[in-house]
């Protein structure tokens, strides 16, 4: 997957190249954000596994963290995750599905994000998201679980708010009965350790 995702065709190498040189000047470290609705139902779809697989906690925000936080990518979970991540005073590039674009649109301003609007758009946001030099992803969105695992085979260090494990089925089941069902089963790490 890293070699498929890491090797792309010249015009998707070619777009990315040009978006950035204007987006955020040629070789300059920028970070990325994945924004994805879920046709309106990114909320509504939040379980505490997804709160639990990222790295924003209480002590951070000063509150809870709660699944709109992520889903709408809050100026507050944003700034949080940049700051956690060393990343502030980078160029934000925003990579999105188009379903809130009116929270699109308020990135786009308070952040001066740059967004990629041309051809094969998911293909290129994903080798932003790749390319970034710190990733701020949706925990529920398996683009951005993409990203952060190839990152994670190809980095040294992944430089993402998403954490090491897919809350997947061994969180519901236990690993006793996930790793009988032969499911990719990874332990959870102690959330009161974040």
């Amino acid at each position: 997957m890293a070699q498929l995702l890491l090797r792309p065709s010249k015009p998707l190498r070619r777009a990315v190249e040009g978006f950035l040189a204007r987006a955020v000047g040629f070789g300059q470290a920028f970070n990325a954000v994945h924004l994805r609705d879920f046709e309106g139902t990114c909320v509504k779809r939040c379980r505490p596994e997804n709160i639990a697989s990222q790295s924003v906690t209480e002590a951070d925000l000063g509150r809870p963290v709660n699944c709109e936080d992520f889903c709408n990518m809050t100026d507050a979970y944003l700034n949080v995750s940049l700051y956690k991540g060393s990343a502030l005073g980078r160029p934000l590039v925003l990579a999105h599905d188009g379903q809130n674009p009116a929270r699109a649109a308020e990135i786009v301003r308070h952040y001066g994000a740059k967004v990629y609007a041309g051809p094969n758009a998911a293909f290129v946001d994903m080798l932003l998201l790749l390319q970034s030099n710190y990733l701020v992803g949706n925990p529920l969105s398996t683009f951005s679980f993409t990203a952060a695992m190839v990152r994670r085979a190809v980095l040294e260090d992944p430089a993402t708010n998403l954490l090491e494990f897919y809350p997947g089925p061994s969180l519901k089941l236990g690993m006793d009965k996930c790793q009988r069902r032969k499911w990719y089963c990874v332990a959870r790490p102690s959330v009161a350790a974040n």
